[in-house]
């Protein structure tokens, strides 16, 4: 789905942007771009007519409210996560520029899932010597410029909001947290453990 069509789904709903989506709120959507979206979810079988959703629909439709009513939302890369009880989770992946699908998730395995497709958290090792740095993020691309692997993770619920990315130079992890502009050596237990922390609700 393309933003345009999320948003007839989101109409039904509240109309409110969707957080880790571009702003939904600053689609010039007219009528005639509303028809075309209306269009294209009648033509991937989302709706039957203009006025009347598919049970596919009826269920892309919850699964977006699900997710907007998430306790906690993530984002991993092109990832956009709303956490849910009992280990589901609400997922909305951008697979190509400007397109979309929604899916519900186990979150059971999601960390071993997420840690096994970056080989550099089972390869580095921990540092006794280095310590913590205050850098800014303008600063660290120029000091770190060519890591070797790097994932960022940002959070979002009711206490507030995290954005740290994780990153690997010279066999060595680091997490650098945006909000307080400073850079931590880390180990690969300490990556298990933010994402647990992250992944949850709590």
């Amino acid at each position: 789905m393309t933003l345009r069509e999320i948003f007839v789904l989101n109409d039904v709903l509240d109309n409110e942007d969707i957080c880790f989506l571009p702003p939904l709120s600053k689609l010039e959507m007219t009528g005639k771009s509303y028809g075309e979206a209306k269009a294209a979810l009648i033509k991937c079988g989302f709706l039957k007519n203009p006025d009347e959703f598919t049970d596919t629909g009826v269920l892309a439709t919850k699964m977006l409210r699900d997710y907007k009513q998430a306790k906690k939302h993530v984002k991993v890369l092109s990832l956009a996560i709303g956490i849910l009880k009992n280990e589901k989770a609400v997922l909305i992946n951008e697979i190509h520029e400007n397109d979309y699908e929604i899916s519900l998730i186990s979150t059971k395995n999601i960390v071993s899932q997420f840690l096994e497709s970056f080989y550099f958290f089972k390869t580095a090792t921990e540092s006794k010597t280095l310590t913590e740095i205050k850098i800014d993020s303008e600063k660290l691309a120029e000091k770190y410029p060519e890591s070797e692997g790097n994932l960022r993770l940002e959070s979002k619920n009711e206490r507030g909001s995290t954005d740290e990315m994780c990153f690997f130079i010279n066999n060595q992890l680091y997490i650098y947290d945006f909000m307080l502009k400073t850079l931590y050596p880390k180990s690969h237990e300490d990556i298990i453990s933010l994402f647990n922390e992250r992944l949850v609700i709590s």
